[in-house]
């Protein structure tokens, strides 16, 4: 199901104005699945429900950027040879690079200082570009008209790669997500887009999302990398609940119930990296653990038996 307000054609678009991505009134809901499987007997399946928004400037290798930020959660199921792991964590405002513009084309910076070009919107009838972002498969343009969102006219090129189609809106991207992609294989990663809000408002929806991610903390993590190896177990828990936190500085902890009720607070002093918490007298069902550290907040999930 499109929301789609009109629809004109290519000899229309005479004088259009671009419409910009750099806007920090947009907001993207999509996915990103990444499912990879070795026979019948390993499946690595992870799955991104997530938003983008943009928000704050930076410099990156001389260049200026809009700061990308990410709200959402990531699943995780492995089968191994028997064995079953699941996993969700969430990320509530998650730095994730940035975006730039040049000459209506779309740049995206990931955190580790590599830019990629992710929309060229100055392409004409017969161009191709790569929808793989790198694997090298590429799509050729076969018609450009334009299209009514959030009262504002904008450029939808259309493409074809085999036998799939493709659109590009100004503004938006492609049915694959902001920074998803096609997956020729259709074995291992891929990307969708939901929808597209503008001014917090459904503007485009591509598939059933029309709701906006909420998170439990306005904080801004400028450093996703310094929890890689933060963890807690068991998960689902009983008695007790461990937390393996590698930061040195002073940690707050904080503990959510499904309502969004603050059921639990801990300041833990600097130089602690284990700590283990009481929950024997919580009532069964989902909590949302929330860590604060000098260099920003993680939320994850875990369920008390």
């Amino acid at each position: 199901m499109l929301l789609l307000t009109g629809l004109f054609s290519a000899v229309q678009l005479c004088g259009q104005p671009y419409f910009s991505f750099i806007d920090t009134n947009s907001t993207w809901r999509d996915g990103i699945e990444i499912n990879c499987s070795h026979g019948s007997s390993y499946l690595n399946h992870v799955w991104y429900d997530s938003q983008e928004f943009l928000k704050g400037d930076t410099i990156i290798n001389s260049l200026a950027y809009k700061k990308l930020y990410l709200t959402g959660a990531k699943y995780l199921f492995i089968y191994n040879h028997g064995d079953e792991t699941h996993d969700t964590s969430f990320y509530c405002n998650y730095y994730i690079g940035g975006l730039r513009e040049d000459s209506a084309k779309v740049f995206w910076v990931d955190t580790n200082g590599v830019e990629h070009l992710r929309f060229n919107f100055d392409l004409q009838i017969g161009d191709s570009i790569d929808i793989t972002y790198g694997l090298g498969f590429y799509a050729v343009v076969q018609s450009i008209d334009s299209i009514l969102i959030a009262n504002s006219y904008r450029k939808n090129i259309n493409l074809s790669f085999n036998s799939a189609t493709l659109f590009l809106i100004e503004g938006i991207g492609t049915q694959y997500g902001l920074l998803g992609r096609y997956d020729p294989y259709s074995i291992c990663e891929g990307g969708i887009l939901r929808s597209y809000f503008y001014n917090d408002s459904l503007a485009y929806q591509y598939q059933n999302s029309i709701y906006l991610l909420n998170c439990l903390t306005n904080s801004i993590d400028e450093n996703p990398e310094s929890f890689s190896t933060f963890h807690l177990y068991p998960n689902p828990a009983t008695n007790e609940l461990v937390i393996v936190n590698p930061e040195q500085g002073e940690t707050q902890i904080d503990i959510y119930n499904a309502l969004g009720e603050k059921v639990y607070e801990q300041r833990v002093t600097s130089g602690i990296q284990r700590t283990t918490i009481n929950i024997a007298d919580f009532s069964s069902g989902i909590y949302f653990l929330k860590v604060n550290t000098v260099d920003g907040a993680i939320v994850t999930k875990f369920v008390k038996e």
